[in-house]
């Protein structure tokens, strides 16, 4: 996807530099994509109240964890399974990969989903540990046993903010950015990527009406 939105944006003259710091210019029109962490020492020179507001925000660390089994191996259509706490699982949910996207396959694929705010010890494990780990909570949920073709870990430290009250405290203080700068991210309140996605669209059009004529640019990870 990542690739083909890339694709998409140099096709249509946008000019894109990968893997550059990008120092706020007070005289351009920015669109400021980045984690909370992120976005508070992007804009610290320029708005110095609003990036110690997003320095408070609390960031949780999660681990997913893609397996692939044989088409043969048991598994569930649907969506995903989330395992709340009391029931014995360490892991916060899994995905069901095959029936959410098309295409998958022959392999049986699933997404385990570790850490949060109750878990954030579990960055800590192997990746051996992690394969064991999800062997024994797999046979537990599934009630049979199935062994791996292959297991990808992918660790996401400070990836995600902690829906909390103290953010909606931070989030209803905020100060406003700066009137050439707009915030993009999951940390402004909106759970889910199509809330994310409904805010980048107004950004983005509410962007394009006021920055008419004048140099633009978007900041992201």
């Amino acid at each position: 996807m990542i690739f083909g939105l890339h694709n998409y944006l140099e096709n249509a003259g946008v000019e894109l530099q990968l893997n550059q710091d990008s120092p706020v210019n007070t005289s351009e029109y920015m669109v400021v994509c980045l984690s909370a962490r992120a976005a508070a020492q992007c804009l610290a020179p320029l708005a110095p109240e609003l990036s110690e507001a997003l320095q408070r925000i609390e960031m949780l660390s999660i681990a997913t964890a893609t397996c692939f089994y044989a088409p043969e191996a048991a598994n569930l259509n649907g969506f995903g399974c989330l395992f709340p706490r009391g029931q014995g699982f360490r892991a916060r949910g899994v995905l069901f990969n095959d029936s959410i996207f098309e295409g998958r396959g022959p392999a049986h694929s699933e997404t385990w989903i570790f850490g949060g705010a109750l878990d954030p010890e579990v960055l800590k494990l192997t990746d051996v540990e992690f394969t064991n780990l999800i062997a024994s909570e797999r046979q537990k949920f599934y009630g049979r046993k199935d062994q791996p073709l292959e297991v990808h870990v992918t660790r996401w430290p400070n990836a995600l903010p902690h829906y909390s009250i103290e953010l909606e405290r931070v989030l209803a203080g905020l100060p406003s950015p700066p009137e050439n700068i707009a915030l993009v991210g999951n940390y402004l309140g909106r759970i889910g990527l199509a809330k994310i996605l409904e805010r980048a669209a107004v950004v983005a059009e509410n962007f394009a009406v006021n920055c008419e004529g004048s140099s633009r640019r978007v900041a992201a990870d």
